[in-house]
């Protein structure tokens, strides 16, 4: 499949939200196959194993705003089990934090 249809296949199916897990994405009709083809295209990105987002989406955030949806995906892919703290906590409150990565904590 080209680029292009990858892309109007993906739009049209999304489910709500920037960040999708796997399931999310199988229970709105995009299988494997999709997925995989749209990764390898680059209308999707895959932030972690098993949670996607749209690369037209992720390319016009901040840098910061990247790491937001870092700790998204991280919630999708758990299922919501986790909790959070420090440096993860504080942007999920939209603190402002200095010289720290984007890892998850």
């Amino acid at each position: 499949m080209r680029r292009e249809e990858l892309h109007v296949a993906i739009e049209a199916r999304w489910p709500t939200g920037p960040v999708a897990s796997t399931r999310q994405l199988a229970e709105a009709g995009i299988d494997d196959r999709l997925l995989t083809g749209a990764v390898r295209k680059g209308v999707l990105l895959r932030l972690r194993r098993g949670a996607y987002v749209r690369n037209s989406h992720w390319s016009q955030l901040k840098p910061w705003e990247r790491d937001g949806l870092r700790i998204q995906a991280h919630y999708e892919t758990t299922g919501g089990a986790c909790r959070y703290s420090h440096v993860s906590a504080a942007r999920l409150h939209a603190c402002s934090v200095w010289n720290c990565g984007p890892q998850v904590q």
